[in-house]
């Protein structure tokens, strides 16, 4: 129990805390950091989206943005992917081919060189850490960035919400309705206040609505994750048409709907999605504020 005044004592530190953090991380496409600005220390970034929206390639796609002479340790944390496979996946989106292509050992002369290019910047990239752990909770994160030997505030990726729910959990003073994401949403928001660490956070949004014709994402549909939203300093929303309409060309429009931002305006940023290296990438259109 703690007496009310202490609590707003504690809520004063941490806005003045807040303003003061520095910016630390970009996503690497310049129309969408024109209106994210950055990351700051600290941030929580939702990245939310329906199955095959493309939120792991979205945070893929920004590893490798940023990944080019970055002094700052990358963690990508996967509990529904083993190591194995997102290597399989950066390659293919690095050389610009289909993970299909690589497994099936078909890929034309000009695509193995590019994938030999693929493996020398993956070799090279001495600040990226992959993680396949099941339990990634109760101090696991935060004892895996002490005890790598750098001190720069990192950029944390996890990337499924929902697979860090588990059933057999202690959930201590959480909301009642959604107690189990409550405590899960505050390990997180503390392990950023902690470590000065960026986390996107991969969360999955309900089908509900689909069948109706209603296929644009809202913060309404993440559901029982709502408790996360109120954390968040940032969230983002994927929206891709063309998986709905069965338009998987080569190269499709994506937008990124900046639901949520505290370091500036909301709004819509259109990038490009490559369905075959399944990788976002840098457009010519216009950006769309509100």
């Amino acid at each position: 129990m703690r007496q009310i005044g202490g609590v707003i004592e504690e809520l004063e530190t941490i806005k003045a805390k807040r303003k003061k953090a520095a910016f630390s991380w970009k996503t690497g496409f310049n129309s969408l950091d024109k209106v994210l600005v950055s990351y700051r220390e600290g941030d929580v970034v939702v990245v939310a989206g329906r199955p095959g929206m493309g939120k792991t390639a979205f945070c893929l796609s920004t590893i490798l943005n940023v990944l080019p002479g970055t002094k700052r340790n990358i963690y990508f944390f996967s509990n529904q992917m083993c190591a194995e496979q997102l290597v399989l996946r950066l390659m293919a989106m690095i050389a610009g081919v289909s993970p299909h292509e690589i497994c099936s050992d078909k890929l034309k002369n000009r695509h193995a060189i590019d994938l030999a290019k693929a493996k020398k910047v993956l070799l090279s990239a001495k600040r990226f850490f992959l993680d396949d752990s099941i339990d990634i909770l109760n101090g696991y994160i935060e004892r895996k960035i002490k005890n790598t030997e750098n001190h720069m505030k990192p950029l944390v990726i996890i990337d499924d919400f929902a697979r860090l729910l588990k059933k057999d959990n202690y959930y201590d003073g959480c909301e009642r309705e959604f107690p189990e994401v409550d405590y899960i949403s505050k390990q997180i928001k503390r392990l950023a206040d902690n470590t000065g660490a960026v986390i996107l956070l991969g969360v999955t949004l309900s089908r509900e609505l689909e069948e109706e014709g209603i296929t644009r994402p809202s913060l309404e549909l993440l559901g029982e994750n709502r408790a996360i939203l109120n954390l968040a300093n940032k969230v983002i929303l994927l929206y891709r048409e063309s998986y709905y309409v069965n338009q998987l060309n080569h190269s499709s429009p994506a937008e990124i709907i900046i639901a949520k931002n505290d370091s500036g305006p909301v709004g819509v940023v259109k990038l490009d999605f490559d369905d075959n290296a399944i990788i976002f990438k840098e457009p010519t259109r216009a950006i769309k504020l509100k």
